[in-house]
């Protein structure tokens, strides 16, 4: 078997270099994925916080400041199955029903994860749109914090095509930064990173040693 130590090294730019080099082009590859994680709109919330007696429709605006990545819409319905579920882009309605999301979260919230993740322009609008007929309230949920970081401005929510309010919300959106990976990379990844750049200044002072 060869062994790596054995391998013509020429053909690997990389193991040519001093090991500070090698060792932060590894690390500099593991900070630019993080760099582009996925980023939560809506940071925080206060509730459950549910209207009552009028089975009103909520509708949700969210303004893109910067082109963006949009991975994934969410809705609130804390286990009650919505009888109007929907997301508007720039005039393009996409209908959906409950059992297209992802388990509900400890929130209340549930995620449409898109297929393809769609790469969205500046001074784009896209509204969410709920209504659950079936029952005497729709639900929603008191805002915390809205995320800087997305580059998506909450524009707040109508009750009944009126009533508008920034402090409530039905929904929330999950973006990335265009040019980065759509999951951050694992723990792990990093990890391995280190010990591959371990294992390179290993081979350089071993052929340093050699070649005295």
């Amino acid at each position: 078997m060869t062994l790596l130590s054995d391998l013509n090294l020429t053909m690997f730019p990389l193991f040519k270099r001093p090991p500070g080099i090698a060792v932060g082009v590894l690390l500099l590859s593991c900070i630019a994925g993080r760099a582009h994680a996925e980023i939560d709109v809506i940071k925080e919330f206060y509730g459950p916080f549910f209207l009552t007696g009028n089975q009103g429709e909520l509708e949700s605006t969210y303004v893109f400041n910067e082109s963006m990545i949009l991975n994934s819409v969410g809705f609130f319905t804390y286990s009650s199955p919505l009888t109007s579920l929907s997301y508007t882009l720039n005039n393009q309605l996409v209908t959906l029903t409950t059992d297209q999301l992802q388990l509900e979260e400890s929130n209340g919230l549930r995620w449409f994860n898109l297929l393809t993740p769609l790469t969205v322009n500046k001074n784009s609008i896209l509204t969410v749109r709920t209504q659950n007929t079936a029952l005497p309230y729709t639900w929603s949920s008191m805002i915390g914090g809205i995320d800087s970081s997305s580059n998506v401005t909450f524009a707040g929510t109508t009750i009944n095509g009126n009533n508008l309010t920034v402090d409530v919300t039905n929904s929330n959106l999950r973006v990335t930064a265009l040019g980065g990976s759509n999951v951050a990379p694992e723990p792990g990844s990093f990890a391995l990173a280190l010990i591959g750049g371990a294992a390179l200044i290993g081979i350089c002072i071993r052929r340093r040693r050699n070649a005295a």
